[in-house]
């Protein structure tokens, strides 16, 4: 520090009193602060690596600057500190790894170095594919193919566990056993792939062809083995018929089997099915009550009955049971019966039972008659009434409302239509309301539309 001086002559001309002395302070610029060095020991720069490859780093950071500065963190890029971490090495490519070293006084370097990450080769089969069972003996040729990995130094080897290179090979068929082919892709730098199928040798094989000689459905697959087994249950099925076995020949009289049986499958042979004509029952209907003639059904296949023609006066048809007063099997009208057995089915009968019916004009006219029906059958409904200042809207069961003069099957007993009206601000009558929904057809269980009254 450095003070200057003031003459006499200049505090005069100020107008000072007394001397002042004033300080002037000159700082001497400082040094630049250095900034702290990083630097990788291990390993060097421009290296290739295996994917998934163990690699460690070594490294270090100093300050330079002295005077109290310190290093406050030396890291890597891949969460190393101190003074070793690791590469990434998880998947292939070039990258760059870096330590970073940072003073106290916030300065801070880097050091890198660059590395490549190598992908292991691959290998694949494309023929034969995995799972097959040969013959002792036989020929099979493969085919195969090698390919290096990204960033990978190239191929050096493809081939496979029978001594073939390149993109072909065989399989090896001299014994029978299960079997594991395996084609193997080896990089220049050691790194290697493989690709690998299962196969069985079996020994020789023969193969038994089963035919359903005038089958009407059904199939039986054929069967091949190299020792003995049991045949393949019979799955053909002939429409009256009975499955009695096989045989050599289509008209019985060779070689025959049971279903199932054992075969030593010591050669191929073809076995056709041999078919017994099943037994016949008769179903004999009984009008139980009724009135008419219907003939005894007889068939050894699942067959319709023949449909009732008895009646009854004051009654109508059921069904059929196999008990006159019911509580047996019943039988619907026309429905399948299986004919393995032979039966005797009573016509089931319900008495007619009346329905009444009567209309409620609510207000208009004029009232249409009442009146009455058997169950089931059908009525016209009543045409529409019609009612001054009011229009027509259809007649209303309780459940849903319906147009005039159409057909409606007595269902429930007693019924009432009632008839529903819409005011009218022109003052006329008849018709029907746009406002409402008119089932125009006969009554559908769960259908209802608008009511108005």
């Amino acid at each position: 520090m450095r003070l200057g001086r003031i003459s006499t002559r200049t505090v005069a001309r100020l107008g000072l009193a007394s001397l002042v002395f004033v300080a002037v302070i000159v700082v001497a610029p400082m040094a630049a602060s250095a900034a702290p060095t990083a630097s990788i020991t291990s390993p060097t720069s421009v290296n290739t690596y295996n994917e998934g490859q163990s690699v460690p780093t070594a490294f270090n950071c100093a300050d330079n600057d002295g005077g109290g500065i310190t290093i406050t963190s030396c890291t890597d890029n891949n969460g190393g500190s101190g003074t070793s971490g690791q590469l990434n090495t998880s998947s292939p490519g070039n990258f760059t790894y870096t330590v970073t070293a940072t003073s106290s006084d916030t300065l801070s370097s880097t050091a890198s170095i660059g590395y490549i990450v190598a992908a292991p080769p691959t290998a694949s089969i494309t023929l034969p594919t995995s799972g097959n069972t040969y013959n002792e003996g036989q020929n099979v040729p493969t085919s195969f193919s090698c390919l290096e990995g990204a960033s990978g130094p190239g191929l050096a080897t493809c081939t496979d566990n029978n001594g073939g290179s390149g993109t072909s090979g065989q399989l090896n068929t001299s014994s029978p056993g299960n079997f594991t082919y395996t084609v193997t892709a080896t990089s220049t730098d050691g790194q290697s792939g493989s690709a690998s199928i299962g196969y069985t040798v079996a020994a020789t094989s023969f193969t038994v062809t089963f035919l359903g000689n005038t089958n009407t459905s059904g199939a039986t697959s054929p069967e091949t083995n190299s020792v003995a087994a049991n045949l393949t249950t019979n799955g053909f099925i002939k429409t009256g018929y009975n499955f009695a076995g096989w045989s050599t020949n289509a008209g019985g009289g060779g070689s025959t089997y049971t279903d199932g049986q054992s075969y030593a499958f010591t050669a191929n042979i073809t076995l056709y099915a041999q078919w017994t004509a099943s037994a016949s029952f008769t179903v004999t209907f009984s009008a139980n009550g009724g009135t008419g003639t219907m003939a005894n059904e007889t068939a050894n296949v699942p067959t319709n009955l023949t449909t009732n023609v008895f009646t009854r006066a004051g009654y109508v048809f059921a069904d059929w049971n196999t008990v006159a007063t019911g509580g047996g099997t019943t039988y619907t009208d026309g429905q399948s019966y299986p004919f393995t057995t032979s039966a005797t089915l009573f016509a089931q009968w319900t008495a007619n039972t009346t329905d009444n019916y009567s209309y409620n004009a609510a207000g208009g006219a004029p009232t249409p008659v009442s009146g009455s029906g058997l169950s089931g059958t059908s009525i016209t409904l009543g045409a529409a009434p019609t009612r001054t200042g009011y229009v027509f809207d259809g007649w209303n069961n309780g459940i849903a409302t319906y147009a005039a003069n159409i057909s409606y099957p007595l269902t429930s007993n007693p019924i009432v239509f009632t008839a529903l009206w819409t005011a009218n601000a022109t003052g006329g009558g008849g018709g029907s309301s746009t406002g409402t929904t008119l089932d125009q057809t006969s009554p559908t269980s769960g259908v209802t539309t608008s009511e108005n009254s």
